[in-house]
């Protein structure tokens, strides 16, 4: 038998096949990766784009909630302004403060972050008693409307904290500095 025949025919065909399969062996395996690498990026995508809407529900849903805290505020103050005189409270007054405090409640139950949530309810349930009836002492209110009052500060304050905590970004771009000296090392 003749060995260069086979060495001659067999070998450059055995290589050529041998070629080709490792051919599309890497190809394959590149398209494999190249589908990783897109899946990661629309992962990472629809993550970024839940964080976003995230924060922006949270943003508009705390402004809300500062702006009825407000409106619980400045009624609850008209409140204690019609308890401490003598008159009566205008029913449009007790109207208003009602108003202000379901709006609260209903605004309330959507916030996020469970610090806001306490301290919200907390103002709530302090403004609750005068709705209740505040009772009075020796022709003054008893420490239930400073109370309040002192709660939906509060309450104001730790929403504020958070809004501003949204503002903040760590992704935005690092300023700008100045450019090399050339020499200077």
């Amino acid at each position: 038998m003749d060995w260069k025949w086979t060495v001659t025919a067999v070998l450059p065909v055995v290589t050529l096949v041998l070629g080709a399969l490792l051919n599309q062996w890497t190809a394959a395996q590149l398209e494999q990766a190249q589908l990783r690498r897109e899946l990661k990026a629309r992962q990472a995508e629809r993550e970024q784009a839940r964080l976003d809407r995230r924060g922006e529900f949270e943003l508009t849903q705390l402004t809300d909630v500062l702006t009825a805290l407000r409106q619980l505020a400045t009624t609850t103050a008209a409140f204690w302004k019609h308890l401490t005189s003598s008159e009566d409270i205008p029913p449009e007054s007790k109207e208003a403060f009602q108003e202000a405090h379901r709006k609260l409640k209903s605004l309330v139950a959507l916030t996020l972050d469970d610090n806001i949530r306490d301290a919200v309810d907390t103002a709530y349930d302090t403004a609750n008693l005068l709705h209740l009836g505040e009772p009075i002492q020796h022709g003054m209110p008893s420490k239930t409307v400073p109370q309040a009052l002192h709660d939906i500060g509060r309450a104001e304050y730790v929403v504020a904290s958070r809004v501003r905590e949204i503002y903040k970004s760590d992704n935005l771009p690092a300023a700008p500095q100045a450019p090399a000296v050339p020499g200077a090392t």
